[in-house]
């Protein structure tokens, strides 16, 4: 017995020591084992199902970090399995949804305090229940974010026609709740509960979600709960059948969601994201995010390899795969704390090196990223001292958002977002001031246009305390309306449910599109709005499976050509009552047009609008993003690719008049440039001007010299008031005018006035009183019209007077003109037999006569001088030398000065007055020369009345003056160089005695002077060089043997100076014009005379164009 006793304590002592020895590795065996990656290996990345949403989404991670990190994708059961993987490090990375995220995250913290029953998840707060997590799984485990990467709905699918207003309806028809251990059937589990309900309660089954959507199309299932984003194939595909419908989750169930899960938040399924969906259906969203691992203490993934993850998910993000990324803000409460790799990006979000300027542009292959590198290539080329650092972004909402939170310090954005954003930065500085409560709900929902900031979903707490400013605008994008050929919209009703592309989610051209749509009286929830990218969109229309694409781009795209060049799409145009109600109610927007030959085979203009793209700063909490320097280095950058030729990109900036209003101020060292360039502009148009009129003012100096103006007190323009053309190009500069200051106002914000030619004919309308009172719309610019029709019919008026006084005038007005003229003075009734000798037929006949007549002329003789053709008429006093100076008598062939009321003598003063003082040449020539009347003439004197003067053009015509016997000696002697007196009464008086003594004389005399038919006149014509050397012998003989030589009968020969006809001055210094005119005059000269040079003949002949011709011969 003993012995027994003994056996049996020493088997109790051994058991006791082994397990004592075994106790450490026992415990050590109920840890998880972890499993760490090698260093230089791929990073395990965990996905879902296969064919699921989590593989499709790892598939086009694994596409946009191709080459950049090595991955390895793994087919897992789901956010469940995932994260069981990361915590045992089997995985590096997955997909998880955010609340089975967070259960496992407060799992965890449980498990590190000690709490018993804190995987049972009853409170549903830190109990970590979901997918069954225990503490002990996730030991030595932190969670951690990298980023939250796009939104999942909760579906709730029943078979048609059924419809629940309570979930606890279903009793125990079958229904599919989730794939077991998939993070949408813990979802759903939450769903059930919040219904109060729990699996058990429910016929669900254990299946997979391919044999749920079968069974679902079978009739098997009263309802699929899946969480899974908007939208998915395969619901799409079981709605398209008709077996099921989207129901909305109960009011009740949200709210309890909400309030017991903060990581859940209220969402809909907007209308038209599935076929037949109709209306918005309410329901709970929650994110899907990118999570690693912190195992004891050693991290799954560098800081660098998240760094360059989340470089790849932004591209990704930027092409429209995913949603943008974001660290905050996409639940309630977001407990899983982010990776250091995910702080140092947003840090590095946040701050910048010095010279280095964050610069947000858009997706990696748009328009803005295109812009923005374009522009970090100018930079460099004119060595900037900032760099740009360009960020891909999901575009103009994006950007806005990420200036407004620090983490750009510039973006391109377009404007119409920019001005809405403005004022929802104004609705958040109203809301802390305390200034219309309530404000901030609406902020978002942008159901007030001016005030609320729509655009983007913006609302007014994003952009507290930031006030962003204005860099430049750069360009100009038009909204395209690309139509299936052979398809026209006249105007949006017509679209009904066909698929449509109205842009990238988070871009400005959706924002834009959204804006448009409401134009035509819808929502974007009106119509069927595919949510894809723009590459994806261009695909399908080429497949034809988008009836309508609305793009807002700059003209010329490339994209758009292809397309259009194609043949599937072509440009529709805008219609026009949508564009009058945008340009009324968005201010931001402008009226503009897509030119012709813009786009393959578009052969005219399209009508649309356009909105600006600009360089956005911000202003944060008072500090500048960017200063004055950098802001200029971005501006002389701008500059730069403005002047390239050769840029890939079209530049303009701008500050001013790219919209018609413009609500964002401009930074300081813009509105500087601004002001520069105001300068430097107004100063190269005061040069110009400055240069033009010191031309004008030489050209006037040489043309006064050369005597080609007129008379400086009368002015230049001879009968400005009966000149047609002065009122024609008033008329003409008034509608100019008009038309460039109409568009300038109006080209902006009325759609008939799109174009100069547009506006032109309008402008034409209102110049000739024939206009819309509707068709100008702001007051400047009906200002504007109401001062052209004034000015534009007076101008008609004074148009059709001019031309009907020049209708009504003697058609022989050429006959009024002032040069080679013939001017009488001092006019008497007895010299009327003189106008009608110079209205006779011959060489004076085409030449104006300008009279000046006394009051004491009678009326009846005026009246015969009025019926004279070619005469003019003036009661002037020809003493005066001012009243002279309309006759141009320095142009005057001939002046003749008769015996009448006033003295010739004084009359010729006034003459030599006259002539020097209108002659500048004259005037100038004459200084310091003294005669008897203080001026001496200082002008050549011309030959023989119609003998052209040469170089020697006269300035004092040679003047006939009547003089009695009496006043020939002497009286004259002081204007002896140019005047001519003339006894007319005596050589009158001796003619009429030849006459009476000789009938035959006056017979002879009256044929010569009459210039009758069939009679032969007196001509001068110059010898031609073929004659000089000969005699005058030879000359006679040739002249009366010559043929056809009508009548002609040599007189004498009229010898020049020198080769010249007209005199030089040293011809006439000790003699007089009549002196040497009887000098060089030889009437039948010598026989054996020799013709010479510069020699004129003087004959008899019936016509001077026959005279010439035969001395051509």
């Amino acid at each position: 017995m003993k012995m027994r006793g003994s056996c049996w304590a020493a088997a109790l002592a051994l058991l006791v020591f082994s397990l004592i020895s075994l106790a450490p590795g026992l415990a050590a065996a109920q840890e998880p084992e972890v499993q760490l990656r090698p260093s230089g290996a791929e990073i395990r990345f965990g996905t879902g199902s296969a064919g699921g949403g989590f593989a499709n989404t790892g598939k086009a991670i694994g596409a946009a970090l191709e080459g950049e990190l090595p991955l390895e994708f793994q087919i897992t059961e789901g956010s469940c399995d995932n994260v069981r993987k990361l915590a045992r490090g089997e995985l590096d990375v997955a997909l998880v949804k955010y609340d089975v995220a967070s259960e496992a995250v407060f799992a965890a913290r449980a498990g590190g305090a000690g709490e018993e029953g804190g995987g049972e998840g009853e409170d549903g707060e830190g109990s970590g229940w979901m997918c069954g997590f225990e503490a002990a799984e996730l030991a030595n485990v932190e969670l951690q974010l990298v980023a939250a990467i796009e939104e999942s709905a909760v579906h709730v699918l029943l078979r048609r026609p059924v419809r629940l207003d309570e979930l606890s309806g279903l009793g125990q028809r079958p229904i599919f709740v989730g794939q077991e251990g998939s993070g949408s059937m813990e979802t759903s589990k939450i769903v059930l509960g919040a219904a109060g309900l729990s699996l058990e309660d429910v016929n669900a089954l254990d299946i997979g979600n391919r044999a749920a959507m079968s069974a679902m199309r079978r009739g098997e299932l009263l309802m699929v709960l899946r969480t899974t984003k908007i939208p998915t194939k395969a619901v799409n595909d079981i709605l398209v059948t008709g077996i099921a419908d989207i129901n909305p989750l109960p009011d009740s169930v949200i709210e309890r969601l909400i309030d017991g899960f903060p990581y859940y938040r209220a969402c809909k399924i907007p209308a038209q994201s599935y076929p037949g969906l109709e209306r918005e259906v309410p329901t709970v969203c929650v994110s899907t995010v990118v999570l690693t691992a912190r195992r004891a203490g050693q991290d799954a993934l560098s800081n660098a390899e998240v760094v360059q993850m989340i470089a790849g998910l932004q591209d990704l993000a930027a092409e429209g795969e995913i949603n943008q990324l974001r660290w905050r803000d996409f639940a309630e409460r977001t407990p899983v704390a982010l990776h250091p790799g995910a702080k140092l990006h947003d840090a590095d979000d946040r701050a910048r090196e010095p010279g280095e300027i964050r610069f947000g542009a858009g997706s990696k292959s748009g328009g803005f990223t295109t812009l923005a590198k374009a522009l970090a290539g100018a930079l460099e080329d004119i060595d900037a001292e900032v760099a740009l650092s360009v960020r891909t972004t999901g575009g103009s909402c994006d950007n806005v958002r990420k200036l407004a939170r620090g983490e750009l310090d510039a973006a391109l954005v377009q404007y119409a977002v920019a001005a809405e954003a403005q004022a929802a930065g104004a609705a958040a500085a109203s809301l802390s001031a305390g200034e219309g409560e309530g404000g901030g709900e609406g902020g978002g929902e942008g159901e007030e246009s001016g005030e609320s900031g729509w655009m983007c979903g913006l609302q007014p707490g994003e952009l507290a305390g930031v006030e962003l400013e204005l860099v430049a605008a750069v360009e100009d994008a038009a909204a395209h309306m690309l139509v299936q050929r052979p398809v026209r919209l006249d105007d949006f009703s017509s679209l009904e449910q066909r698929p449509i592309f109205v842009g990238q989610r988070g871009s400005g051209s959706i924002e834009s599109s959204k804006v448009i749509l409401g134009a035509a009286g819808l929502t974007i929830d009106d119509v069927n709005a595919l949510d894809v990218s723009n590459k994806a969109s261009m695909a399908a229309m080429r497949r034809g499976e988008i009836l309508m694409m609305l793009r807002t781009t700059p003209v010329g795209s490339a994209q758009i050509s292809e397309l259009v060049a194609s043949g599937t799409a072509g440009l529709n145009p805008l219609p026009e009552s949508i564009i009058e109600r945008l340009i009324d109610g968005f201010p931001y927007f402008r009226v503009c047009q897509i030119d012709a030959n813009s786009y393959p085979g578009l052969a005219f203009g399209i009508p649309t609008v356009c909105v600006s793209t600009v360089v956005l700063t911000a202003r944060r909490e008072g500090s500048e993003a960017l200063s004055e320097d950098e802001v200029l280095a971005l501006i002389d950058g701008l500059r730069a690719l403005e002047r390239d030729p050769g840029a890939e990109v079209d530049v303009e900036v701008r500050w001013r008049g790219f919209a018609e209003r413009e609500p964002i101020p401009l930074h300081e060292g813009a509105a500087w440039a601004e002001r520069r360039d105001f300068l430097i502009y107004w100063a190269k148009i005061a040069a110009i001007a400055a240069l033009g009129l010191g031309l004008l003012l030489l050209l006037r100096r040489y043309l006064r010299r050369r005597g080609l103006l007129g008379d400086p007190l009368a002015g230049n323009i001879e009968g400005q008031l009966s000149n047609p053309l002065v009122p024609f190009v008033g008329f003409l500069l008034i509608v100019g005018i008009a038309t460039l200051v109409v568009w300038n106002l109006e080209h902006d914000s009325n759609a008939r006035v799109r174009t100069l030619n547009d506006s032109f004919w309008e402008m034409n309308m209102f110049a000739t009183g024939n206009f819309d009172s509707e068709s100008l719309k702001t007051s400047k610019a009906r200002v504007i019209g109401v001062a052209a029709t004034v000015a534009g019919l007076g101008l008609l008026a004074w148009f059709t007077a001019a031309l009907t006084s020049i209708l009504s005038r003697d058609q022989m007005r050429l006959f009024r003109r002032r040069r080679n003229h013939i001017v009488i003075l001092n006019f008497r009734e007895e010299m009327l037999q003189l106008i009608r000798v110079l209205r006779s037929p011959g060489p004076l006949r085409q030449r104006s006569i300008h009279v000046v007549i006394s009051e004491a002329l009678p009326a009846r003789v005026r009246a015969q001088l009025t019926r004279v053709r070619g005469l003019t008429i003036y009661e002037q006093n020809p003493e005066v030398p001012e009243e002279l100076l309309e006759l141009r008598l320095p142009r005057a062939a001939r002046v003749i000065v008769l015996q009448g009321s006033y003295h010739p003598l004084r009359v010729a003063r006034a003459v030599h007055h006259a002539c020097v003082r209108l002659d500048h040449q004259a005037r100038v020539e004459g200084k310091g020369e003294r005669a008897a009347l203080g001026l001496a003439p200082s002008v050549q004197s011309p030959a023989l009345a119609g003998d052209p003067g040469g170089e020697a053009a006269s300035r004092v015509p040679v003047t006939l003056v009547e003089a009695d016997a009496s006043d020939m000696e002497g009286l004259f002697d002081p204007f002896s160089r140019w005047l001519i007196p003339v006894p007319a009464r005596g050589l009158a008086d001796a003619w009429l005695a030849k006459a009476c003594l000789e009938p035959g004389f006056g017979e002879l005399f009256n044929d010569i002077v009459t210039f009758r038919e069939g009679n032969s006149e007196l001509y001068t014509v110059e010898l031609p060089e073929s004659l000089h050397g000969k005699t005058w012998r030879e000359l006679r003989r040739l002249l009366f043997t010559a043929s056809g030589r009508a009548g002609i009968v040599p007189v004498g020969i009229y010898r020049g100076h020198r080769g010249r006809l007209a005199y030089a001055e040293d011809d006439v210094a000790d003699s007089s014009p009549q002196a040497e005119l009887d000098r060089r005059l030889q009437v039948n000269p010598p026989l054996d005379l020799v013709i010479e040079p510069g020699f004129r003949l003087l004959a008899f002949a019936e016509d001077e164009a026959d005279l010439r011709k035969v001395l051509g011969r």
